[in-house]
């Protein structure tokens, strides 16, 4: 009888737990936990200093100096991308923001843990976006034409025409025409002919460049020995070897007496 009433008396002053009560004590151990977690991805801050390092060097670094640790599917991240990084005490969300931009890789934050997954609409969006950037890069071929003549007014074939810099280049057809593409404005293209002096030209935004070439009066009017005489080199229609005063007398020179006994 006395247990009994002892028994009563501690029920009033240490009443039985409730279902409800436990639920909401779970809860906010949860909670507790959660908000734990939150504070440290929130505090820890990171320092990295990294030129051209790969992702896998960069997750190991992030991983031997904090107690994050990164999950993931090998096959799904790229390790081996090449990527240069100079923070000073960042978080780590910033640090991930700047380590995956621009590609389909999004991270979940769970504790300490770093779970990292593949976004397959970003990858569709940067799979477009390379089109675009190819179809773009396509358009801004610049297409440049025109005609080259000489001071007389007449059409000059085959003039070379050349991109600075370059192996691209074409020549005038026997009216002087000439069709060339170039990738930009600051392209500069170079006409060359025997006989005249060559010109530079910036494409700028002109799609027609037509040019006039000057004549090289000091090559025009240099004196060539030919078999049967001497002409000025620009009256020459055929194909002449010329030879300066230095080519000659490089050997010892005989008299016929001497060419004789030899």
């Amino acid at each position: 009888m006395k247990k009994l009433i002892k028994g009563r008396w501690l029920y009033l002053f240490f009443p039985e737990i409730s279902l409800k009560m436990k639920l909401t004590t779970l809860l906010l151990l949860v909670s507790l936990l959660q908000i734990n977690a939150s504070t440290y991805s929130q505090n820890t801050k990171i320092s990295l200093n990294v030129i051209n390092a790969t992702v896998g060097e960069i997750f190991n670094e992030i991983e031997s100096t904090t107690e994050f640790r990164f999950l993931f599917e090998s096959n799904q991240i790229d390790l081996n991308r090449i990527v240069s990084l100079d923070v000073d005490k960042k978080k780590i969300s910033y640090i991930l923001d700047l380590l995956f931009k621009e590609t389909p890789v999004v991270y979940n934050t769970n504790d300490r843990q770093i779970i990292l997954t593949i976004d397959k609409s970003k990858t569709i969006e940067n799979s477009k976006k390379k089109d675009t950037d190819t179809s773009k890069k396509e358009q801004q071929a610049i297409k440049i034409s025109g005609t080259v003549k000489d001071n007389n007014n007449a059409p000059l074939p085959g003039v070379n025409i050349l991109v600075k810099g370059s192996s691209i280049g074409t020549q005038t057809d026997f009216d002087g025409n000439y069709e060339i593409e170039v990738q930009d404005e600051n392209t500069i293209l170079v006409f060359s002919f025997l006989g005249f002096l060559t010109q530079e030209i910036t494409v700028s935004k002109s799609s027609t460049i037509n040019i006039i070439l000057k004549e090289d009066v000091a090559k025009l009017n240099e004196i060539v020995v030919v078999g049967y005489g001497s002409q000025r080199q620009k009256d020459l229609t055929g194909s002449v070897s010329s030879m300066k005063s230095e080519n000659f007398n490089k050997g010892p020179q005989l008299s016929a007496q001497q060419y004789h006994a030899r």
